[in-house]
């Protein structure tokens, strides 16, 4: 196989890892989905509210997250290449509020 100049590297990659939960129960979502726009990278969270996004460029990304029923979140995430990046992403429930999103070191 051959890799263009334009295809990242496992060496040029990062991977962002987190959990998803709504923040008014404190409740992890199962289903949630996560998403780095810009780059077409998607991952639905596991029972326990866990995701893994894997091929993520170096630099700074916005990923969002959403949920049936519950307002959208964005948050500003920094991938590494060659490490891993933990990102926390917290949820209000009503579309009426405000939503909050928390990247964790």
């Amino acid at each position: 196989m051959m890799y263009g100049a334009n295809t990242p590297t496992a060496a040029s990659t990062g991977v962002i890892t987190g959990n998803v939960s709504n923040a008014a129960t404190g409740n992890l979502l199962e289903g949630a989905r996560v998403e780095v726009l810009q780059l077409g990278l998607v991952a639905l969270t596991d029972n326990t509210g866990r995701f893994v996004l894997i091929g993520v460029p170096a630099g700074s990304h916005e990923l969002v997250a959403s949920y049936t029923g519950l307002d959208s979140v964005r948050a500003q995430v920094t991938a590494t290449a060659a490490q891993r990046v933990t990102a926390w992403t917290a949820r209000k429930s009503l579309p009426s509020t405000r939503s909050e999103a928390m990247p964790q070191p």
